[in-house]
C-alpha cells in the first residue's frame, strides 16, 4: 500500500470516528455486515425526455473502503451495483437504501480519492423506515 493510499485510509478512519455508522451490504443472498460507511448526501438532475422538465433528486450516499466490499467465503472486493442494499440502523429503526444513480448514464458509485481506496456509493431509500425487530 502507498503512503498516499495509507493517508487515504487514516483520513477515513478519521471521519469514521467522528460521522461514521455500522451498515450492512446485501445482494441477493449474500450480505457484508458491520461495514463501516460515512454518510453522506448529494443531488442528482434528471430529465424527463417526454417534457424536457428537470427533476432534483437528493441521494444518500455512503463513503465505503473499497477493500471492505468482500463477500464472504471470497478474497477479491467486488463492486457496487445498482439494486445491492444498503442498511442501517439509527434511532432504533432500520432504514433500506437501493444502489442506485437516478441518471441511467452514470454509475451508481465514484472513486472518493484519486486512487480509488475509498468509493462514494450513490443511493435512493427504498421505504420508510422499520422498527428494529427484536
Amino acid at each position: 500500500m502507498s503512503q498516499i493510499t495509507t493517508a487515504i485510509l487514516a483520513g477515513f478512519n478519521t471521519n469514521y470516528r467522528v460521522h461514521g455508522e455500522q451498515a450492512t451490504y446485501r445482494a441477493g443472498n449474500q450480505s457484508v455486515v458491520n461495514l463501516d460507511v460515512i454518510p453522506g448526501k448529494s443531488a442528482a438532475e434528471t430529465i424527463d425526455p417526454a417534457t424536457l422538465l428537470a427533476t432534483n433528486i437528493d441521494l444518500q450516499d455512503f463513503h465505503i473502503r473499497a477493500a471492505d466490499l468482500v463477500w464472504p467465503g471470497q478474497s477479491q472486493p467486488f463492486r457496487p451495483e445498482r439494486g445491492h442494499i444498503i442498511e442501517v440502523v439509527r434511532d432504533g429503526q432500520v432504514q433500506q437504501f437501493t444502489v442506485n444513480h437516478p441518471n441511467g448514464n452514470q454509475a451508481p458509485f465514484r472513486r472518493a480519492d484519486a486512487y480509488g481506496a475509498v468509493l462514494r456509493v450513490h443511493t435512493i431509500e427504498m421505504q420508510a423506515p422499520v422498527p428494529v425487530s427484536e
